[in-house]
């Protein structure tokens, strides 16, 4: 290619070669044709026309191309159909055709001609010639279009219809060497598609191919741009709150890497002949910077598997050869380094064995479903970006989809069981006064609460910070957010890339679990990996609870009024918000949902019934569970019926309203609020009937100790899942709602498959290991507290909570989870 500086700037007449209807030379158009473009200008039916005037299009754009050769032309844009289609008489003719050329600005050195479009008598095929007379820079060739002229020239002598000239541009491109251009134009999407009576909101392209075709001869980048009907209209939000109102359409485009997403917009805007207006670009970066972040953790990484691996081999051989079990090691090096074998790790995950009398046994059962059901409400959170709006309309009207709608119960499921573990495990232990209160115990009970759950969560958010940009897809261009620009001006979608980011200012608040403060709308794009909001929440209700705990072991009287205290108010705190926002109960029925999630979901004064629920149920269980209350059937039978009655209320109260029955705000709070209460009555009947011998074969289901490996991993499995549900979204290449059922067996059973495998791994090495490192430290302080004591006289102390990791996954631990 020539350098540019050899090369005269073309000559003032090839401007002139941009004839509407092959019309003369620009300075030299009639009256008539200056009329056209004024017609153009102002959005009316250009005049008909025939294959003569395409024709001659090409002859000029090829007569440019020779005046002008040895100029690197920058193509700027692609926006065009390229087809025929048969009228009665079986011939094939021009269906529209605009005028060829169309000035992009003021500048008169910018110009883009365009081909006329046509409809495609079989497969729709998009093709344009953009080029500009620009110069452009032997150092920035490569990161243009270059328009294949010679192309044309191979057409021109040739082409007889339409048709023949798609059929030998496809020929003439495909063997040269730089045809990236047709696959490029491929990867757009197609205005219209099937399926527009589905109200079809995204008109999606070829990720894959736009991918493959990148670093051929420029880098590319998959984008989607937004876009309203109409030429020219105002892109600002409108005054709709209901999600459902406001989703735009998005047109998929793939251009090269070079245009910022302002170019974008304006090419679309000034080039394209589709009746709309592009508001804003988001795009899918193929090549993801590897920054120093991405280094250190990687090194990380590395160096804890090579310990993990050398642990292991070290673990193995000595079991193997000398029979030496780890947990019996008496060094303090080695047993630091066998806290990170896999083989001994995961023996311990894997275990299943008969528990002792006083376990909690179905726990396990209900980590594992409730983690599921978290998985499937997520998995269905895209629906609302897919390609459709029928479906997502019509989803609320079949019953038995409110089982996802209402899957938020999950959340208040696990705030049950935490509440129950925290109050079980204190009672359990009968503290002495002097324990309750010792300061000390106290200090204990916040550092294992914190060292417990930190390490593994903390390490995650490094391992999605880092590696979240590399799995983005179709997913992450689709579902974009308020602008959050980098360096290239492009838009980032709220997910990955933008979650990442928000991780690398805010994790710090993650540390501190007060991730679920801040911004109260539902767009704040400052949160650190979304999930882990829970984790906070119930943190901050774990650090509340030795309130509760100390009010019931003094006085059984007091510590229920106290606790029935806090649920009224956090009733009434839920009324008052509902009544000063105008809340929707959720995303579907009336009300405004804009500040649903940051000041009512996440808030823990607004989630504390369950939890408080599952302390006062935890105080019982320790004091009465061990006495196996015999219950006649019936009693026993009737429960179960009120209680799944309770449960139905829950899952499918709200049915008439997500149909679209007009709810009052008093009537919105009472649901959220007494949905969520019933929802803890009905867990609690379901935990204490099995494990005081009313469950029958429920009990017998529910407490088997096949789920006690699901039950270890559901903390870490809850950790993974977003990122691989992100995952699995972006893999998929399209973004279609199709059914519940396809939902379900291709997203949500794999994926929730797929966090577990990694949980495994991910215990296996962060948080087995933290748990035997933090037992080891416990240790160190109680021998230095028994010689302290010795040396200092008989001071009781009172019992330190410790790590028991053979009993670990049982009671030790509940699983933090949204």
């Amino acid at each position: 290619m020539e350098s540019t500086n050899d090369v005269k700037e073309p000559s003032a007449n090839l401007a002139a070669h941009a004839p509407a209807s092959g019309a003369a030379p620009i300075e030299d158009r009639t009256d008539s044709q200056a009329h056209q473009d004024e017609a153009l200008a102002t959005d009316q039916a250009p005049p008909k026309s025939s294959f003569e005037d395409f024709h001659h299009a090409m002859d000029l754009l090829t007569e440019q191309y020779e005046q002008s050769k040895g100029v690197n032309l920058k193509q700027l844009s692609v926006f065009a159909y390229l087809g025929t289609t048969k009228d009665d008489q079986n011939e094939y003719r021009v269906i529209e055709q605009h005028p060829i050329y169309s000035k992009v600005s003021d500048n008169e050195d910018r110009m883009i001609y365009k081909l006329a479009p046509f409809l495609p008598k079989q497969r729709p095929i998009k093709f344009a010639l953009v080029h500009s007379r620009e110069v452009v820079p032997d150092k920035d060739s490569e990161t243009h279009f270059d328009v294949n002229m010679p192309g044309l020239r191979d057409v021109r002598p040739e082409a007889g219809s339409a048709q023949e000239v798609i059929n030998i541009i496809f020929k003439a491109q495909t063997y040269r060497r730089s045809s990236i251009y047709i696959p490029e134009l491929d990867a757009f999407g197609q205005i219209p598609v099937p399926g527009m009576l589905e109200i079809t909101t995204l008109y999606d392209g070829s990720y894959q191919e736009c991918q493959r075709i990148s670093g051929i001869k420029y880098e590319t980048n998959y984008c989607y741009l937004v876009i309203k009907p109409g030429k020219n209209v105002s892109c600002a939000a409108g005054n709709s709150s209901s999600p459902l109102d406001s989703l735009p359409l998005r047109l998929a485009v793939c251009l090269p890497y070079s245009c910022d997403h302002q170019d974008m917009i304006n090419i679309f805007n000034q080039a394209s002949l589709y009746p709309f207006t592009a508001c804003a670009a988001y795009c899918v970066k193929f090549d993801v910077e590897k920054d120093a972040p991405f280094w250190g953790f990687s090194s990380f990484l590395i160096v804890m598997v090579s310990i993990a691996i050398a642990a292991t081999l070290f673990d193995y051989v000595r079991d193997l050869l000398f029979g030496y079990k780890s947990d019996k090691e008496k060094n303090m090096l080695f047993k630091i380094l066998l806290a990170f074998s896999f083989w001994t790790n995961a023996e311990l995950i894997l275990s299943v064995k008969e528990q002792k009398p006083g376990f909690i046994k179905s726990l396990d059962c209900i980590r594992l479903f409730s983690m599921t059901w978290v998985v499937t409400g997520h998995s269905y959170l895209y629906i609302i970006l897919s390609n459709t709006l029928s479906p997502i309309i019509n989803f609320p009207k079949h019953f038995w989809n409110h089982l996802i709608l209402n899957a938020f119960l999950s959340v208040d499921t696990f705030f049950v069981l935490s509440g129950i573990v925290v109050a079980y495990l204190f009672f359990k232990t009968k503290p002495s006064k002097k324990m309750i209160t010792n300061p000390v115990t106290w200090v204990m009970f916040y550092v294992h609460r914190y060292l417990r759950l930190t390490p593994p969560v903390m390490l995650f958010i490094g391992f999605f910070t880092v590696y979240a940009p590399y799995l983005q897809g179709t997913f992450s261009a689709s579902a974009f957010s308020p602008e959050i620009p980098n360096k290239k001006r492009l838009k980032l979608p709220d997910d990955l890339v933008a979650e990442s980011n928000a991780c690398k200012k805010s994790w710090w608040q993650n540390l501190l679990y007060i991730n679920n403060f801040g911004d109260t709308s539902n767009n704040n794009n400052n949160t650190c990996y979304g999930p882990t909001w829970y984790l906070a929440a119930d943190t901050q209700l774990y650090i509340a609870s030795p309130i509760f705990l100390i009010a019931l072991y003094f006085s059984f009287a007091a510590g229920t009024a106290l606790l029935v205290a806090g649920c009224v108010g956090s009733i009434i705190a839920t009324y008052i918000l509902f009544n000063v926002y105008d809340m929707a109960s959720d995303s579907y029925g009336n009300g405004d949902a804009t500040h649903f999630f940051g000041v009512i979901y996440s808030k823990p004064w607004i989630r504390c019934p369950p939890y408080l629920v599952g302390i006062f149920t935890g105080y019982l269980l320790a004091h009465y569970g061990h006495r196996k209350i015999r219950l006649n059937w019936g009693l026993a039978l009737g429960g179960w019926a009120i209680a799944f009655a309770i449960a139905g209320f829950c899952i499918f109260g709200n049915y008439d309203y997500d149909k679209g029955s007009h709810w009052s705000v008093f009537a919105r709070a009472s649901f959220y609020n007494f949905h969520r209460l019933g929802w803890a009555i009905f867990l609690s009947w379901v935990i204490s009937a099995n494990h005081m011998g009313w469950g029958g074969p429920i009990n017998n289901f529910m407490s088997h100790p096949i789920w006690q490996p699901f039950g270890r991993l559901s903390y870490c499995a809850y950790i993974v899942h977003w990122m691989v549900l992100f995952y699995y979204h972006n893999i998929s290449g399209t973004l279609h709602f199709y059914s519940t059922w396809e939902v379900f067996t291709h997203v949500t059973l794999p994926a929730t498959f797929m966090a577990y495998v990694l949980a495994f791994f991910w215990s296996c090495l962060f948080e087995i290991s933290t748990l035997k490192l933090e037992k080891m430290l416990f240790e160190v302080i109680l021998k230095s507290d028994r010689k302290s004591q010795k040396l200092g006289g008989s001071v009781e102390n009172g019992k330190l909570p410790t790590v028991n990791v053979e009993t670990w996954g049982s009671e030790e631990t509940t699983p933090k989870t949204d």
